[in-house]
């Protein structure tokens, strides 16, 4: 059993565990409900939507690799908000990390907390970042 907190459970049958490449995922997922993605904000939408019709899973757990200033690598990290950080249309005349004509709010929040994990915000985009910007959501 996965255990979120005193009131909410889930069997690890009925969870997803997503990763955008194998080798994230390592040996230990291999006996699991297990997808692999693809890199990409695209490839993973898709490959999870097909995967959500297919398998209807209980519980999605979205696991593998991110850079932080905030957080050491290996730290497991509890992400509840989410941001689009390569969205910017401001020439358009909108906020930055808006998605024009939406409807939604630049930070999504959206997931379960776990009070054994700290929270983090995920920017999530498809350029890669490697110069450890000062970028503040």
């Amino acid at each position: 059993m996965i255990k979120i907190n005193d009131e909410i459970q889930f069997s690890v049958e009925d969870t997803l565990f997503v990763f955008a490449l194998d080798s994230e995922a390592g040996k230990v997922f291999n006996d699991k409900n297990k997808l692999i993605t693809g890199i990409g904000k695209v490839n993973a939408a898709m490959e999870l939507t097909k995967e959500i019709y297919r398998k209807r899973p209980k519980l999605i757990v979205n696991l593998g690799s991110a850079g932080s200033k905030s957080f050491h690598k290996g730290d497991v990290v509890c992400c509840r908000k989410f941001i689009q950080r390569d969205m910017d249309v401001r020439g358009l005349g909108f906020s930055l990390y808006e998605t024009p004509l939406s409807g939604i709010p630049s930070v999504l929040e959206y997931g379960l907390k776990r009070h054994d994990l700290p929270e983090g915000i995920c920017g999530s985009g498809d350029s890669f970042e490697m110069n450890h910007s000062e970028t503040v959501y």
